[in-house]
């Protein structure tokens, strides 16, 4: 064992591969936060006539899945919406 001056063990806890351990739980979401779900359903209004809604989901899904452990998530939505609609614009355009 590793101790430090004051006799403590001096090595930082093992955080390597603890995704989902006791240690650090993180749940995996299939379900989308509501505001996420209320932004696929605005944008397949938006772009229903030119876009699947199946692909409008997919795109949402896609844009927020950089987000999903962000620790700040106030601004999530707006950069998720900004982020599909760029995609849905490309898609609707070709």
């Amino acid at each position: 064992m590793v101790t430090n001056s004051v006799g403590y063990d001096a090595r930082p806890p093992d955080f390597a591969g603890s995704r989902g351990s006791v240690m650090n739980p993180i749940p995996v979401q299939d379900e989308l936060p509501e505001r996420i779900t209320n932004l696929v359903r605005l944008l397949q209004a938006a772009y229903g006539e030119t876009v699947s809604g199946a692909t409008v989901e997919a795109v949402v899904r896609d844009c927020y899945a950089p987000f999903t452990n962000a620790t700040i998530t106030h601004f999530v939505p707006n950069l998720v919406e900004h982020a599909s609609r760029d995609r849905l614009r490309q898609l609707a355009a070709s």
